[in-house]
């Protein structure tokens, strides 16, 4: 008797410690190699000052939200918005080594979809100062992988400190 209870309680914990076979909302990992690259190509020709060529990795109706609730929507805008920062950083770097990546897919009711989260340190330098904090991001991306939406979150407290204007507002 004493085995067979035995027996039912470790029965009962590797059935508890199953892993569900899918996700319900239908969500996928999928490798982010491939996004992982443009997303290091977008950031090197933002580190180069190429607008034209980060411009080329976007979509027509791209955007970009920022955590002080700042939403910049079309490629132009978001262009117009990319050389103004890059004048004032010489470098931003969001994809170091030690960032973390994960791609997903899925699907909703506006089609199907596939993003980059990442997370980790993004640095802001200039001649003058540098500054590194701590970020999450999402970046969204069309079935051509052009970056159709950039979601970043980390806390703007010293980048806006060190604007004469805040360049995002």
């Amino acid at each position: 008797m004493k085995n067979f209870i035995i027996i039912m309680i470790l029965s009962l914990a590797m059935i508890g410690c199953q892993a569900p076979t899918a996700d319900p909302n239908g969500r996928t990992l999928i490798d982010p190699t491939d996004l992982i690259a443009v997303s290091d190509a977008f950031n090197d020709a933002l580190n180069s000052a190429d607008i034209e060529t980060a411009s080329s990795m976007l979509s027509e109706d791209a955007s970009w939200a920022f955590p002080n609730g700042v939403t910049v929507e079309g490629r132009e805008a978001v262009s117009e918005l990319l050389a103004g920062v890059s004048q004032i950083w010489t470098t931003i770097d969001q994809n170091s080594g030690d960032t973390v990546h994960l791609g997903v897919t899925g699907s909703n009711e506006n089609g199907d979809w596939k993003v980059l989260l990442s997370w980790g340190d993004a640095t802001y330098a200039n001649e003058a100062t540098s500054i590194s904090i701590p970020y999450h991001q999402v970046t969204w991306f069309t079935e051509d992988n052009l970056i159709a939406g950039i979601s970043g979150l980390y806390d703007r407290t010293e980048l806006v400190a060190s604007y004469d204007e805040d360049p995002i507002k």
